[in-house]
């Protein structure tokens, strides 16, 4: 979820920012009848800076390109692991994990509505690349880095 503020440089051009927060949980689980199961949950703040290209508009319609990265700062990681033994929870372990900034380039096309001058609501695939963060945790970002979303929201537009 995130919000984001767009400045146009010219009538193509343009750049945005914002803030956005993600939330990744993972579970891992070992053994058979008797097992580890382990959980983390790792929350992030972002903040996006990107390029946007106008490739033209009809009536309140715009169609765009845009381009960027996004740094995410870890703001809360922990994880629970649970010792199961025949069934029942033996021993739960609770712990603090130490991820690292996690830094992505993206890509992706746009079509976006304008409600006013300032406000409009848009539709946006994109392509994403997480880079390796060094941290060695098991997450989504770092063991599969390339990423589809498709965003849809609504788009503040300031000093227009």
């Amino acid at each position: 979820i995130g919000v984001l503020f767009y400045r146009p440089i010219d009538v193509h051009w343009g750049i945005e920012t914002g803030i956005n927060y993600s939330r990744l949980v993972s579970e891992f689980v070992t053994g058979d009848n008797s097992y580890i199961d382990e959980k983390q949950k790792l929350q992030y703040i972002g903040i996006p800076a990107r390029g946007t290209y106008f490739f033209g508009t009809f009536k309140k319609f715009s169609i765009y390109s845009s381009f960027g990265t996004t740094l995410n700062i870890p703001v809360s990681a922990r994880s629970t692991t649970n010792y199961v033994i025949d069934g029942k929870t033996d021993y739960t372990k609770y712990g603090s994990l130490k991820p690292h900034l996690q830094w992505s380039i993206d890509g992706g096309l746009g079509l976006q509505y304008r409600l006013s001058h300032t406000i409009s609501i848009y539709a946006e695939p994109n392509l994403h690349y997480y880079f390796n963060d060094g941290s060695g945790l098991k997450t989504i970002w770092n063991d599969h880095p390339y990423h589809f979303s498709f965003p849809i929201g609504v788009r503040f537009t300031i000093f227009h």
